[in-house]
């Protein structure tokens, strides 16, 4: 099999506190085409977004964000679970993830064919150890 035409699964697990939501394409265009919709929409639904970082969402706010991101094609991932993305043959697929607050986790993060990903405590993305998500590759 060619390494071009990779049918991997990346997997992408979260040990953040909040649910996040999460895109993943080979094409990085569609990515960011995607974050920019995304974005756009919410700050446009939400006054004063993007929310600074001591400030908090109303869980109105939340669902608001929420319902835009599945609406994009986003796949909630809640706090403390994992789910895996098949997302077609490449050797490169891209990942853009947010919290239920809007605020960017990643908006491009490049993955290999089987490379998986964990949002850690602090909500920043890593790579996780092969066969091992829940572990950060160091």
């Amino acid at each position: 099999m060619s390494h071009h035409n990779c049918g991997g699964t990346n997997h992408i697990a979260s040990k953040y506190s909040k649910p996040i939501m999460a895109f993943v394409d080979r094409d990085s265009t569609i990515v960011v085409e995607r974050n920019t919709a995304v974005s756009a929409q919410i700050a446009g639904e939400i006054k004063g977004f993007p929310i600074s970082a001591s400030g908090e969402v109303t869980s109105s706010q939340k669902a608001i964000i929420t319902r835009i991101a599945q609406r994009h094609g986003f796949t909630p991932i809640d706090a403390h679970s994992f789910l895996p993305f098949k997302t077609g043959h490449a050797e490169t697929k891209y990942i853009f993830i947010f919290d239920d607050s809007g605020r960017n986790i990643s908006s491009c993060f490049p993955v290999g064919c089987n490379e998986s990903v964990l949002v850690n405590q602090n909500g920043y993305i890593r790579k996780s150890v092969h066969n091992d998500i829940w572990s950060e590759k160091l």
